[in-house]
């Protein structure tokens, strides 16, 4: 027995990853991107919730972990579709040719025909994310 419990210990408290590691698999397969090229960065310090760009694309996932750190399962969605949609319609511009700066894990700066805006992402948490303008265009 006493030689067992070391075993079990590396097996139930070392299974997982964690999140990180899911969720840039799950990522790298969504955005068809190497998963070296991509930057996951928590919400929040200690979430499962994470920003991951790359590729010239931004998502938003989270981990479903279970208390060893092996995570499952991930959910989230592409973010870059959305703010360029909400931009093009606010700055009446193709979404083409607008550009996108992550300003933090939830404000992004796009810009495009001679404007500007930034947007704040929210309701994230529920897998539906919404891009809010949350500066006046300039």
């Amino acid at each position: 027995m006493r030689k067992l419990f070391p075993l079990l210990m590396l097996v139930l408290f070392g299974c997982g990853s964690g999140a990180a590691s899911a969720v840039r698999v799950h990522a790298a397969t969504e955005m068809k991107c190497e998963e070296s090229q991509l930057k996951a960065t928590p919400v929040k310090p200690g979430s499962n919730s994470f920003t991951v760009e790359g590729c010239d694309q931004i998502g938003r996932y989270f981990g479903v972990c279970n208390g060893f750190g092996y995570c499952p399962q991930v959910q989230g969605q592409l973010i870059t579709p959305i703010l360029r949609k909400q931009a093009a319609f606010d700055l009446n511009c193709g979404e083409a040719e607008l550009t996108i700066v992550s300003l933090n894990t939830d404000t992004f700066g796009l810009r495009g025909c001679g404007r500007q805006a930034s947007y704040i992402l929210v309701d994230c948490e529920r897998g539906n994310c919404r891009a809010v303008q949350n500066t006046q265009t300039q």
